[in-house]
């Protein structure tokens, strides 16, 4: 096969798993096209995964939308086996590991949730029963942070960052 692509076939559908910088020049460009103004780390871990870093910028499920059509499946901890999926017919990789850092705003979150409940910020602060570093990840898991991080709010009953 050419450029080290790997056939799978599964009932009567292809799949093209290639290796992984073959595919990660691809998420490279795409990711620049959606995101022109965020610096992403993109790297071939082995050569069937890639691992995507970023500061502040998109949140972690809009990157991972963006780059499902590069995933040829998932692995399935039932069957204890990695399951193609066979709609995914271009090139791609078996994993992608995406993590966006908040770097220094991470604490002016965790402060700005403590403010908003009353309660003194310090090392391993809960609030009621949740500690305010998982209530930090909570609040910004889906905010586009791509112009800033400009507070957190209580919108139906969660509090989520802006």
């Amino acid at each position: 096969m050419a450029n080290g692509e790997v056939i799978h076939v599964e009932r009567s559908k292809t799949v093209v798993e290639q290796k992984a910088p073959s595919v990660a020049s691809l998420i490279r460009a795409d990711l620049k096209a959606a995101y022109p103004g965020v610096k992403f780390s993109v790297r071939t871990k082995t050569t069937g995964s890639i691992r995507i870093d970023w500061e502040m910028g998109p949140s972690e499920p809009a990157v991972e939308a963006l780059l499902g059509k590069y995933v040829a499946g998932h692995f399935d901890g039932m069957t204890d086996s990695y399951v193609y999926d066979r709609s995914n017919t271009g090139p791609t990789v078996r994993f992608i590991f995406t993590s966006r850092d908040l770097g220094s705003v991470k604490e002016q979150i965790q402060r700005d949730l403590c403010k908003a409940f009353g309660v003194e910020f310090g090392p391993s602060v809960r609030i009621g029963t949740q500690f305010v570093d998982d209530m930090a990840y909570r609040a910004v898991r889906n905010a586009d942070l791509s112009s800033g991080y400009h507070g957190v709010r209580c919108v139906d009953g969660a509090m989520e960052a802006f």
